[in-house]
């Protein structure tokens, strides 16, 4: 007869965005592995690096929308890529 044992459940742990950042700046300032620092604060490195990319994302994309020209954009409906096909055919001909 097998005994089915249950696993214990894990709850997941959330960090404040203040120990996101004083993680991320410990990080950054002392020119460490990602893998060093983290093991120093209990976490795992793709953590960090998670951090640094949702950290940087707001920014990257309000640069991306004001600096971006609007053909870069997709304004325009699509006409870009039909003229290339023809284009392609016609110069094939």
């Amino acid at each position: 007869m097998k005994t089915q044992l249950s696993k214990p459940s894990r709850s997941k742990a959330s960090y404040t965005d203040e120990y996101k950042r004083e993680a991320l700046e410990l990080w950054r300032a002392s020119g460490r592995s990602a893998a060093k620092v983290a093991t120093e604060l209990g976490i795992r490195p793709p953590l960090l690096y998670r951090w640094a990319r949702t950290e940087r994302a707001p920014a990257k994309h309000l640069a991306t929308r004001t600096e971006a020209p609007p053909h870069r954009r997709g304004v325009g409906g699509g006409k870009q890529a039909p003229a290339r096909r023809e284009r392609q055919t016609v110069g094939a001909a």
